[in-house]
């Protein structure tokens, strides 16, 4: 366990660096009228700033939070179901004899659920968490979802079922790392928040 947590605190460090590097100067955030451009947000975060001050600055509530957090795996949801609708529609046959190529078509959906649920936990229950380290975590969850999409649509176009298992195995390995990042952020995180004075 202490190799894991060695681990979590390098990759927390990286994040908060490479996220830090992309910041502008604090004095170019303090000139009149200097503002965020939408869509990216984290570069006007400070290194050290926290997910509590980032949604203060960014003037998320916490019921726009849980809005987000409720609403968008339904849009996960649509489009995973579009997804296998199409793939079933466009060969019955093939899918009937072979049902698991549906299961590989939408294999990103329990992962990109799993790292929604991570970052909406982080931006509602760790307000102490780096909100860099909430940056690099929705960056890594997008470009993991697509790396699980490819060899997904590979398996459903040319696989068979021992490329199938093996794209499982590689799927519960993505979701178990994501699980214990989770338990992580929140044990370091949640265990400073207990201490703080009220």
């Amino acid at each position: 366990m202490p190799t894991l947590n060695i681990y979590m605190q390098l990759l927390l460090l990286i994040a908060i660096r490479t996220t830090a590097r992309a910041s502008p100067s604090p004095d170019r955030l303090s000139k009149p009228g200097a503002q965020a451009p939408c869509g990216d947000m984290s570069r006007w975060w400070s290194s050290s700033m926290s997910v509590g001050e980032a949604n203060k600055k960014e003037g998320l509530s916490r019921p726009l939070l849980w809005a987000w957090a409720a609403f968008l795996p339904l849009g996960f949801l649509a489009l995973a179901f579009g997804i296998a609708y199409a793939v079933y529609r466009a060969d019955t046959v093939q899918i009937a004899a072979s049902p698991w190529r549906l299961l590989a078509a939408v294999a990103w959906l329990p992962y990109t659920m799993l790292a929604h649920v991570v970052v909406c936990s982080m931006s509602l229950s760790l307000p102490l968490a780096p909100a860099a380290a909430r940056e690099a975590l929705i960056r890594a969850a997008t470009a993991g979802t697509f790396l699980l999409m490819i060899p997904g649509w590979l398996v459903v176009v040319y696989g068979r079922a021992p490329a199938f298992i093996a794209f499982g195995c590689a799927l519960a390995v993505a979701l178990a790392g994501l699980l214990a990042l989770w338990v992580w952020l929140d044990r370091t995180y949640r265990a400073v928040d207990c201490y703080l004075p009220s």
